[in-house]
């Protein structure tokens, strides 16, 4: 049984689904409807549930989930779909950028004013890896983007 209730709780890219998770669609054929955040609401044998924001409640099965291309994705605790070069904040106020993210978790390097307890051994900001319920746990939430030195058009010395 376990292995069949895995076979049909994938999202389109093998990634595991468990109830809970957030997801999105990721295939072009939504791109003209609108993007949409959904969580798994419920798996059973061949089948999985998500409640979207937008559409509601919808059941798929395997191949409609790997049709429609619905991916896992994290999201911050006010259900905000978290990306790289993001600013966030948690609950006891100190800021970080997420430096990286897979379906799982999320990869924090700390604002150098934050405390001694959020420093390394050298004084530098510290990493940390928050998996879902670490972010909703810490109230982590997107503050704003931060725009890497390209994407603000910055090309000389001066630039920072």
């Amino acid at each position: 049984m376990g292995n069949a209730l895995f076979s049909g709780a994938c999202d389109r890219d093998g990634n595991r689904l468990t109830v809970g998770d957030w997801v999105e669609c990721g295939n072009a054929r939504t791109a003209d409807i609108a993007v949409s955040l959904g969580w798994v609401s419920n798996i059973s044998p061949g089948c999985v549930t998500f409640e979207w924001k937008l559409w509601g409640t919808y059941t798929y099965n395997q191949d409609e989930i790997n049709t429609w291309g619905i991916r896992k994705v994290m999201v911050d605790s006010t259900r905000l779909k978290l990306g790289v070069n993001q600013l966030v904040v948690n609950d006891k106020g100190l800021e970080a950028i997420v430096t990286g993210i897979t379906p799982t978790n999320i990869t924090i390097l700390y604002a150098t004013n934050a405390s001694a307890a959020f420093r390394d051994m050298a004084g530098m900001s510290r990493q940390e890896t928050l998996t879902q319920t670490d972010i909703d746990t810490q109230k982590v939430k997107v503050r704003a983007a931060v725009l890497t030195r390209q994407q603000r058009g910055c090309t000389g010395r001066r630039c920072v």
